[in-house]
């Protein structure tokens, strides 16, 4: 990680920490957006019909991105447009899949065994000036 950091930074002939957050940050874009397709094939829908935000839970976490842990939605829903990780530079927030048996131990399954509409938290919101 270290050196690749480093590589990104000579790249762009930048600092190192402004190379460090260009990886970080485009790291856990690519994991969301890999993790988000994943979701969306209907082979891994039958087993895994939901997502959840996932944060760190340690003194670097941000307030805005901690709100956003365990929201739960399908991959398909539009709230993900606005959660989705990353939510800010170096942010290290991810998404997980849900399998079915805790979505409906969640709550997050309507009658008919489909994704309720998820909901952004109170408190949860991108980083101010972060665009993706």
């Amino acid at each position: 990680e270290a050196r690749a950091e480093a590589e990104v930074a000579n790249l762009g002939g930048w600092a190192r920490s402004y190379g460090e957050t260009v990886y970080r940050t485009n790291v856990t874009t690519a994991y969301a957006e890999g993790r988000m397709a994943q979701a969306k094939d209907p082979d891994v829908q039958v087993i895994a019909p939901c997502l959840m935000y996932v944060a760190h839970h340690d003194g670097d976490v941000r307030p805005n991105h901690l709100a956003y842990d365990g929201m739960v939605a399908g991959p398909d829903d539009p709230v993900w447009q606005t959660a989705k990780p990353p939510q800010g530079y170096n942010c290290r927030c991810s998404v997980r899949l849900v399998d079915r048996l805790e979505a409906e131990q969640l709550g997050a399954l309507d009658v008919n065994g489909r994704p309720l509409p998820g909901r952004i938290p109170i408190g949860a919101f991108p980083d101010e000036g972060f665009q993706k």
